[in-house]
């Protein structure tokens, strides 16, 4: 297992991340709300789900006894949960910087949310929960497009790896 490749793709889920969370700043509540055609029914929608998926796949790997379902429990201003996101981002690139390849490979026995018990590799997990970010990250592009955003720019991993730290 490599993993410099783990704390590269976690700095970049971190970067894409906060590139979108920068335009979900900019709409407002009423694109942040409206009605769209996709995997969930709004910019907010899809943007909460992200975020509970990070937040929770961050509760798992730090072992955490009962992680919680953020969706099923925010109630929260679209600030606190664009703020949460960057957390969950940093939290995450946190937790695999302090990795090493053994800690990669070790299993990780957790619980989905509709109960299912499982066990996986550290970096099969890792390696979903960024795939799945930049998945839906996808789709909030699709989204801010079809409810009039034209602040888009590129979230590619190759902007990425070009950009000059």
């Amino acid at each position: 297992m490599n993993h410099t490749y783990f704390i590269e793709i976690a700095k970049f889920n971190q970067w894409a991340n906060h590139v979108v969370i920068s335009w979900l700043r900019e709409i407002s509540d009423e694109q942040w709300k409206a009605e769209v055609i996709s995997s969930f029914n709004s910019v907010g929608d899809t943007a909460i789900h992200i975020i509970g998926a990070e937040k929770i796949w961050l509760q798992r790997l730090q072992k955490q006894s009962h992680p919680e379902w953020f969706p099923a429990v925010f109630k929260g201003t679209r600030t606190e949960a664009l703020d949460t996101w960057q957390e969950a981002a940093e939290g995450l690139l946190n937790f695999v910087m302090q990795l090493n390849e053994e800690d990669l490979l070790a299993s990780l026995h957790y619980t989905r949310i509709n109960g299912d018990a499982y066990n996986q590799p550290v970096y099969k997990v890792l390696a979903h929960v960024f795939n799945h970010s930049t998945y839906h990250r996808g789709q909030l592009v699709t989204q801010l497009r079809q409810v009039g955003y034209e602040g888009i720019t590129t979230t590619d991993l190759l902007a990425y790896y070009n950009l000059k730290f």
